[in-house]
């Protein structure tokens, strides 16, 4: 009752703090306990409200029940340690506690410890904590989140958490959820740790990025990662020494991993260059501002391109490479023979070209390709690619090959017609492959080994490219609807928002 008193220092000789006794010191502000002290008895700082924090040295063992009843000023308390249980009411009515650390040593939170605490905004129990006491946290209204550490739910008193939001997120280990369902039925959102935590990122973000594919979870711990390099760069290993890519593992740890990415390999000797590199052939030339490119798919290279109206056709026979490249209408023709370069330019007589148009009856049924300015005498392919749910059937001219293969000798128009599908339920569980979205990326799982096609809104063909990789990701230019063909599969409609 000592009401005037403003502080206090208790000299270190002193082992124990008895029953009640600074009870009702309201004016005290601070008090000081040495590391001497190994109790504070019942009531010992009852109603002291002028009270702001209090450190607990270690050497404390046991609190006695109301020790620090009432003490609404307080706004933090450290409990050390070396205590094993908070008593009957300790805490209770310290409505300014705003945060308190329960050690790992506690086993028993007693009956009303925390109750009227209505400045508590969190608190975590620690898996030490066997049993939470009548009424320990009643009232606490302003507790937002509870994180509870226990595998096994501490057995709740009654009216533990009365006056709480039974809405709120309590935070549980993974694979908990029964055990505090059936113990804290009071709660109705409980959340589950997401077991080992996880980040993929590259080490240089210029070279290139990390897309997770899959992303562990407590139940499923598979973790899929995919490193995508920017245009002259390539893929080099993780930080783990793995040089999968894709990447699978399960996590049996927290993990950091980071992609590492080096500069694509690239020769230039010759106007026109061919480099055999690795078992693969990389050759990219800018010519007088038309792009050439070869690439080597499964020891067979097929690859036709327009650029500015001008045809770049690259085909494998063999064991040879024969390139030929339409440039401001005259042939130049490059072989390449056992490793060396043969650069020959043969100029011929000047081409004659025809105008090739490919049309779809329907574009809400099915998308076209083959369109094109090509010369006199040349064979190209031209395909009718049918949306989900609907099928091709059969050119203009009644041809119903698909894809299908034309000689250019005038100029010429093929209309594709499509009808609703009647696909049977084989021919869907046959699709092997998905495609996702990722903000401005489309994903195609289970890629490898089918040329994949990718039109905009209106049916122009943007994309196509012939998979190595299990995982392809495409980089789309803007937000929009687009069709993704993968195969000789109907074209699946995705939606692509920044």
């Amino acid at each position: 009752g000592c009401s005037g008193l403003t502080s206090v220092t208790i000299p270190s000789s002193v082992t124990s703090i008895g029953d009640s006794a600074f009870s009702g010191c309201i004016g005290l502000t601070s008090v000081t306990i040495p590391s001497s002290v190994t109790s504070i008895g019942s009531g010992a700082f009852y109603g002291c409200s002028g009270l702001t924090s209090v450190t607990i040295p270690s050497s404390v063992t046991s609190i006695g029940g109301y020790a620090f009843y009432d003490c609404s000023g307080l706004t933090s308390v450290t409990i050390p340690s070396s205590m094993t249980s908070i008593g009957e009411a300790a805490f209770w009515g310290c409505s300014g506690l705003t945060s308190v650390t329960i050690p790992s040593s506690v086993t028993s939170i007693g009956d009303s410890a925390f109750s009227g605490c209505i400045g508590l905004t969190s608190v975590t129990i620690p898996s030490s904590v066997t049993s939470i006491g009548s009424g320990a946290f009643y009232g606490c209204s302003g507790l937002t989140e509870i994180t509870a550490e226990g595998v096994t739910a501490p057995l709740l008193g009654e009216y533990a958490f009365s006056g709480v939001n039974s809405t709120i997120p309590v935070y549980i280990p993974c694979g908990r959820m029964l055990s505090y369902m059936s113990r804290w039925s009071y709660f109705s959102n409980f959340v589950e740790g997401a077991g080992y935590s996880f980040d993929a990122t590259s080490s240089n973000p210029a070279m290139g990025y990390v897309v997770v594919l899959t992303q562990p979870t407590c139940t499923a711990p598979q973790a899929v990662v995919n490193a995508v390099a920017i245009p002259g760069y390539r893929f080099d290993h993780w930080s783990n020494g793995s040089t999968a890519n894709p990447y699978s593992f399960n996590l049996s740890q927290n993990t950091s991993l980071v992609a590492y990415f080096a500069e694509a390999v690239r020769d230039t000797v010759f106007i026109h260059d061919t480099t055999f590199v690795d078992n693969y052939i990389h050759d990219t030339t800018i010519v007088n501002n038309y792009i050439h490119d070869t690439t080597f798919v499964d020891n067979y290279i097929h690859d036709t391109t327009i650029v500015n109206n001008y045809v770049h056709d690259t085909t494998f026979i063999d064991v040879f490479i024969h390139d030929t490249t339409v440039l401001t209408e005259w042939i130049y023709d490059t072989t390449y023979v056992d490793l060396w370069h043969y650069d020959t330019i043969v100029v011929q007589q000047e081409l004659t070209y025809y105008n090739i148009s490919v049309l779809s009856e329907n574009n809400a049924r099915g998308l076209v390709a083959g369109n094109g300015r090509f010369p006199d005498g040349t064979e190209i392919e031209i395909a009718a690619i049918p949306i989900e749910g609907s099928q091709f059937l059969q050119w203009d001219d009644g041809n119903s090959d698909n894809p299908r293969t034309v000689t250019v000798s005038s100029d010429l128009t093929f209309v594709a017609t499509f009808d609703a599908a009647t696909q049977s339920v084989i021919d869907v569980e046959a699709v092997k492959h998905t495609v996702n979205v990722s903000g401005l990326q489309i994903i195609v799982n289970n890629a490898a080994g089918n040329q994949i096609r990718i039109f905009d809104e209106i049916g122009r063909c943007l994309s196509t490219t012939n998979s190595l990789e299990q995982v392809r990701v495409f980089n789309m230019p803007a937000s929009g609807v687009y069709m993704v063909q993968v195969g000789s599969y109907p074209a699946q409609k995705v939606v692509v928002v920044r």
